[in-house]
């Protein structure tokens, strides 16, 4: 029989709790899995995550060394939300609570369904491996929100960057930022007050990013 994977304590329960969001744009993998040479026992649960953290499949494992169907979700470019990966994003690997080094694999589309052998080590590796930055604004954070809102963002370029908030009606009511910004990751709070510090109505406002990059909104609901 396979040695049981070692997992920090409650991490199993915690990770249970998320739940890949159903989209139109979905993968499918498949095939082995071991982890230092010894096949992933039965009942073992597997992860994808995407660059940003989103989970965008879920599986336990049905017969030892073996997963899949592992049914994988993509980011629908129809909605304002980022669900999941992206065409060119290195999906993490996470078993029983622990992640791996490496990636399981590169999404490339929906529709398809692709065998993945997976012989992960628990060895750290010497050398990590860095993704290359892109331009990305992730969904609000919380979404509805009340009193503030994170807004986490990428650049792939250097150059001014300005992010602003909308209301309903398409009138501006806040200049979060206006500053150079480098290629990276980045994140900045809007406090749900406008440019002269009043705190402004419930409601549903647009936040525009614009950068050398390109311009990307998203929608977030106050709700006092």
């Amino acid at each position: 029989p396979g040695a049981a994977i070692a997992q920090p304590p409650h991490a199993k329960a915690a990770l249970m709790a998320e739940e890949p969001p159903p989209t139109r744009e979905w993968a499918d993998f498949y095939g082995t899995l071991t982890v230092d040479g010894v096949p992933v026992p039965a009942g073992t649960e597997v992860l994808l995550r995407d660059p940003d953290g989103i989970v965008c499949a879920r599986t336990v494992t049905r017969a030892a060394g073996r997963y899949g169907f592992l049914h994988a979700y993509g980011d629908d470019p129809a909605t304002d939300a980022d669900e999941g990966a992206r065409p060119g994003d290195a999906l993490r690997v996470i078993v029983d609570g622990r992640e791996y080094p490496g990636k399981m694999a590169v999404w490339t589309g929906s529709l398809s369904v692709t065998r993945v052998d997976l012989a992960l080590s628990s060895a750290p590796t010497a050398v990590s491996e860095a993704r290359p930055a892109r331009f990305a604004f992730d969904g609000p954070q919380p979404n509805p929100f009340n009193p503030s809102v994170l807004l986490r963002f990428e650049l792939a370029t250097r150059g001014h960057t300005r992010m602003e908030v909308f209301d309903g009606l398409g009138r501006h009511v806040r200049t979060v930022i206006s500053a150079d910004l480098g290629p990276g990751r980045h994140e900045a709070t809007w406090d749900g007050v406008d440019e002269n510090g009043r705190a402004v109505a419930s409601g549903l406002y647009v936040i525009r990013l614009s950068a050398p990059d390109g311009v990307i909104t998203r929608r977030a609901v106050l709700a006092r």
